[in-house]
């Protein structure tokens, strides 16, 4: 249970902030309301498409069996472990810049393909954390954890990442009119 609420938790909160600072830059940009529509249109395609994943994931399990599946978990274990190492170089060359640099895309989307491309950019954010879940969560279960213990922990820490990025976002906005009071 407190890997699976512990690696949720994490993808959440990443996905979260991403969609946070993409609706932090439409409420500013977007007059007519099209490009909420498709951020949020683009948030459900992302989860459908993790959903998918994780549904083929489980199906090319079904259907391996000995050597074959044991290759098909070495492979999504290698994935996981790739995905980890990726995430920590791109952290150490983008990590300060992501707001920035997502604001930049978004403006760039919208002068390219209007409201589609904003539900791209928010569909392939969510979509790439729910891939890490999905994988992590994948691996998670190859130890052999319960489903029920797995269910619990990922609601969990979905929960507790809605909560933990609602609070921080909140404390950011406070501190910004705080410091333009003085």
């Amino acid at each position: 249970m407190g890997d699976a609420l512990f690696v949720v938790w994490r993808e959440s909160v990443e996905a979260i902030l991403v969609i946070s600072i993409l609706y932090a830059w439409l409420k500013r940009n977007d007059h007519d309301g099209r490009g909420m529509r498709a951020l949020w249109s683009g948030v459900a395609a992302g989860v459908v498409l993790a959903v998918a994943l994780g549904w083929a994931m489980v199906a090319a399990q079904g259907e391996l069996s000995g050597a074959a599946l044991e290759w098909f978990q070495i492979a999504i274990l290698s994935v996981a472990a790739g995905l980890i190492v990726q995430m920590v170089l791109w952290m150490q060359l983008h990590g300060r810049g992501i707001r920035h640099e997502l604001e930049h895309h978004m403006a760039q989307a919208v002068q390219r393909s209007g409201a589609f491309g904003i539900a791209i950019i928010a569909a392939l954010a969510v979509a790439r954390e729910g891939a890490e879940t999905v994988i992590f969560l994948y691996g998670i279960g190859i130890e052999g954890n319960s489903g029920a213990g797995m269910a619990g922990g990922a609601a969990l820490g979905f929960l507790l990442a809605a909560v933990s990025t609602t609070y921080w976002i909140g404390v950011m906005f406070a501190q910004r009119r705080f410091a333009r009071h003085e």
